[in-house]
């Protein structure tokens, strides 16, 4: 059996789309498996990459122990590069993967705190998002004071406001992202191609 997945040509001559139905069910299930939804905690993800960045904070990943493979990548991209550049460079690649790592823990747990993964008609959920943050800081903090007890590494007030910005990024992905979700299915609702950038006849502006 077969359904239609868009209306037909109308006043403003949208296309038909045929898809079978066992596509539609298909992907439905894609979209929940990606965005944790279903049966499946959703704190299980928060709390395994917590670990991963709890881990990340250890003597492995400390700038003497990344240094072995960031500094032969560096001068195999830039050849050439003066020491004091090849520094600068490798620091500036461990501050970017604070803000990388916390932006997924920011989605993360934004994922767990308010789901759908959407931005609801009645606006961002400010109070979510501040949690959202809230959460992120703390353990970014408490993250930097088990930094304080390993001999390699060292505590940073900076680096925790790096992590909020990291967080603050995921957050602002996701707002992004559900924003584009939320105009995809107003269209397809006025019986539009997405594409489109005309206004809805009949329905709510």
């Amino acid at each position: 059996m077969r359904s239609l997945a868009g209306s037909g040509p109308g006043i403003l001559g949208g296309a038909v789309t045929i898809r079978p139905l066992g596509f539609r069910r298909a992907r439905s299930n894609f979209h929940d498996m990606i965005f944790l939804k279903g049966k499946f905690p959703p704190w299980i993800p928060v709390i395994l990459w917590m670990t991963f960045i709890f881990w990340g904070s250890s003597d492995a990943m400390s700038a003497h122990h990344t240094s072995r493979f960031l500094i032969p990548l560096i001068k195999w991209l830039f050849p050439g590069v003066s020491p004091h550049l090849l520094g600068v460079i490798q620091h500036l690649i461990r501050k970017w993967w604070h803000v990388t790592e916390y932006a997924i823990l920011g989605t993360l747990v934004w994922n767990a705190l308010a789901r759908p993964f959407v931005v609801k008609p009645a606006g961002w959920p400010w109070k979510t998002a501040g949690l959202t943050i809230l959460i992120c800081a703390l353990y970014a903090a408490s993250d930097e004071f088990h930094q304080s007890f390993v001999p390699s590494r060292e505590a940073s007030v900076v680096d925790v406001m790096i992590d909020i910005c990291g967080s603050s990024t995921g957050l602002a992905a996701v707002w992004v992202f559900g924003l584009w979700r939320r105009a995809r299915r107003w269209r397809r609702g006025c019986g539009m191609p997405v594409a489109s950038d005309q206004g809805c006849v009949g329905g709510g502006q």
